[in-house]
Formats: structure tokens, sequence, C-alpha cells
């Protein structure tokens, strides 16, 4: 079900016809501190785990 979303959004995004904005990068030994910042609202946007 939520494959074909998930293609649909990246196809938009490659073409880009919309952009997606990432507010806050974080590597997963960091992800005490990003459920700090989301859960005090230090964060805006969205924030993603980098690999």
């Amino acid at each position: 079900m939520f494959k074909p979303l998930l293609t649909d959004l990246f196809e938009h995004e490659a073409a880009g016809s919309i952009r997606i904005d990432i507010h806050k990068r974080y590597t997963l030994t960091d992800a005490a501190r990003a459920h700090s910042d989301l859960k005090s609202h230090r964060t805006l946007g969205a924030s993603v785990f980098t690999i």
C-alpha cells in the first residue's frame, strides 16, 4: 500500500515538482538527542537519521 505512494513522492521530488526541506539530520548514535529535540520542540520541519 505505501510503496506506490512513496514511489510517487520520490519521483515528484526527483523531478523538482516538490521540495522536501530537511531541517535537522541526526546520526543513529544521536537518537536520544533527536528524541529530546523533537519532544521539546527544538526542531521544525523534517528531521531524519543518516545511516
